[in-house]
């Protein structure tokens, strides 16, 4: 896998981990009365979507279970950036 494919599936497993942990212990209904809340998911939804969006052809289809026009569950992630043996 290039590096900067590595480095923008890093970040998304970041912004996907920091989200959960935001929304951990929260409801629906704190997403109507918490503004940071709202913006601080967006924000992680954003940073996503533009890594998402910059990963190359090649490391598409190396992991093609990535669903790289929607967030990924974190699994994916982890999987796709654990060094494989050789």
């Amino acid at each position: 896998m290039r590096k900067d494919d590595s480095i923008r599936l890093r970040h998304m497993l970041d912004a996907a981990h920091e989200a959960q942990g935001f929304a951990a212990t929260r409801s629906r209904s704190d997403l109507d009365h918490d503004r940071l809340l709202l913006l601080a998911l967006v924000k992680d939804v954003e940073i996503i979507g533009e890594a998402a969006s910059r990963v190359s052809a090649d490391t598409r289809l190396e992991w093609p279970d990535i669903p790289y026009d929607l967030p990924p569950p974190a699994a994916q992630l982890e999987r796709a950036l654990t060094p494989v043996p050789r």
